[in-house]
Order: C-alpha cells, then sequence, then structure tokens
C-alpha cells in the first residue's frame, strides 16, 4: 500500500508505503510526509478513503474518523473530499497515481525491506525537486520554496499514531488485538 501526497503550489510529492493501509499507517504516512515538507499544509483535498471517512453525506459533507479528526486538528490543516461519482474532480489525484506508478515503481523495486523501499521512493521525491513541469518555468522544488511559507508549522510534540482499545485477558493469559493474540502475565487474567 502506498501513500502519495502532493502539494498544489509546486507538485512536491511524498510517497510512501506500508504493508498495511490502516489508521496507524495512514496517520504516519501524513506525518512523515509533513516532515519531509517541513510543515503541514493549510488544506488536504482527499478522495472518499475509508480509512478517513466514517459516512458520506450529502455534497461534500463528511463524517470522519475520530482518529483523524484528533490528528487534523493536532496539526491545524482542513480536510475536503471529492464528490462521490465525480470523476472530473479526481484528475489530480488520479493522474498523480499514475505517474507515481509509472515513474517511482516501474519495474518493480527491488529493495531488502520496506525501509529500505521507503528510503528510495524518498530520494526519488528529491528527484522529482529537480524536474520542471510542462509548462512552468521554474523547477518543482524552486516552486516549492515559494510555497514553504504557506506551511503551518508543526507542532513541538507529533501526534502519537497508534490505535489505542480496551481488551480483556482470557483465562489463558491472552488479550486478542487486530486479529493476533497476544500472552500477558497471569494477574492480568479477567482485566
Amino acid at each position: 500500500h502506498a501513500l502519495c501526497i502532493r502539494l498544489s503550489h509546486s507538485g512536491l510529492p511524498f510517497v510512501m508505503c506500508f504493508h498495511k493501509m490502516k489508521m496507524e499507517s495512514f496517520l504516519a504516512g501524513h506525518l512523515h510526509a509533513f516532515s519531509f515538507y517541513g510543515g503541514a499544509p493549510c488544506l488536504l483535498i482527499y478522495d472518499n478513503l475509508k480509512v478517513a471517512v466514517f459516512k458520506v453525506l450529502t455534497g461534500r459533507d463528511r463524517t470522519e474518523q475520530q482518529q483523524f479528526v484528533a490528528f487534523r486538528k493536532h496539526y491545524l490543516f482542513d480536510s475536503r473530499y471529492c464528490m462521490v461519482a465525480s470523476p472530473e474532480e479526481k484528475g489530480g489525484v488520479e493522474t498523480g497515481g499514475g505517474y507515481y506508478r509509472r515513474n517511482f515503481f516501474a519495474g518493480i523495486p527491488k529493495a531488502a525491506d520496506i525501509h529500505a523501499l521507503n528510503t528510495m521512493l524518498l530520494a526519488k521525491c528529491h528527484e522529482e525537486a529537480l524536474r520542471i513541469q510542462q509548462r512552468r518555468h521554474e523547477s518543482i522544488g524552486d516552486a516549492f520554496e515559494n510555497e514553504r511559507p504557506n506551511l503551518r508549522t508543526l507542532p513541538r510534540f507529533p501526534f502519537d499514531c497508534c490505535c489505542v482499545r480496551p481488551v480483556q485477558a482470557s483465562t489463558h493469559q491472552l488479550v486478542q488485538f487486530d486479529k493476533n493474540r497476544y500472552s500477558v502475565p497471569a494477574r492480568f487474567v479477567g482485566r
């Protein structure tokens, strides 16, 4: 699974892969992107992905996942969602996804593990800063330098990108989380 974020003005991309696209990965990907950019954008536009949207309402109204709302409030950015069944709104998303697939993942990158793959992808993002897009006179990196002052300052402490759920230890000294069982000391049985 890959998280792709592209700044609107400069077009500077951030691409990162995860074993699973769950809330923790989604938020951690944003956290790494904000670190890469040196700030958070004021507005992020999303397709209607389930990891962020709990329920699609009418028009652009959405009920967002609680943890995503807390993350947005921590980094002080707004979210906007594409209209359902309106492919004309998703041009940047679809075009960007295709571009990254062709240029970042062409030939199936060879990496020892996901960390090595993400290091390679980060290098490709830095390479993109040197590229001059069609109908532009400056590089993506130069456009980003003009865009950088508009990013929000990152908070002193990063958001804790983890999922916390109450569980109860079984009589076999096990707790279950996300379809996995973990052993715990005997004193936690029944708690």
